[in-house]
């Protein structure tokens, strides 16, 4: 039976095969809700965004991912990689992703610094789930802070139906 908003089609079922849900909060009021989902993982990752050799900021672009994805897909498994080509004295980059059309206080980033060295080919990993929106479509933005040279790259793994 159906829960008071209709989103957990069987409690039962849920306590019997987690493995078959997702737990989600679609309104962000804090309530959660038990949905089926399913977890499509690629065999291999496709390349979704390369940005190379970027010295200045680039502001939230938009990345349609409906290449990668399905029209069902609500999350998208990513893996966000960035590259420093080269370094001189104090200074960042950051690779910053988010759902299309939102501007949440807290978002997946993943930053190079001077901490890395000045080692050309230095690379920061990062895996998220992220949630696109009704079009498969997300935004990216790069940060440049002083005089360093990136390559940025985004490569989908997955998605979440």
């Amino acid at each position: 039976m159906a829960d008071s908003v209709g989103m957990v089609p069987y409690k039962d079922d849920v306590r019997a095969n987690p493995d078959k849900y997702v737990r989600v909060n679609p309104a962000g009021d804090g309530f959660v809700y038990d949905v089926p989902a399913v977890v499509v993982w690629k065999d291999a990752s496709e390349q979704a965004m390369l940005d190379t050799n970027r010295t200045a900021t680039l502001d939230w672009t938009d990345l349609d991912l409906t290449a990668f994805t399905s029209v069902d897909a609500k999350l998208a498994i990513l893996n966000l990689r960035m590259v420093m080509d080269s370094i001189d004295g104090v200074a960042a980059a950051g690779l910053q992703v988010r759902k299309n059309g939102t501007t949440p206080d807290y978002f997946p980033t993943i930053m190079i610094t001077e901490k890395e060295g000045n080692v050309a080919g230095a690379t920061l990993i990062q895996e998220v789930l992220l949630g696109m929106d009704a079009g498969q479509v997300i935004e990216y933005k790069i940060i440049i802070a002083g005089t360093i040279q990136v390559d940025s790259m985004i490569r989908v793994l997955g998605y979440i139906e």
